[in-house]
């Protein structure tokens, strides 16, 4: 994906989405070091 094409899809998301999406990945972070990776 061009990186104007990714900039105009960034500026449509709503507000906090971007936020969110990283919480989402730090949870899945914490999960995976206290049990390990789950297949």
């Amino acid at each position: 994906m061009p990186r104007q094409k990714f900039e105009e899809l960034l500026t449509s998301l709503p507000d906090g989405f971007v936020d969110h999406c990283h919480r989402d990945v730090d949870a899945e972070k914490l999960v995976e070091a206290m049990f390990g990776k789950v297949e």
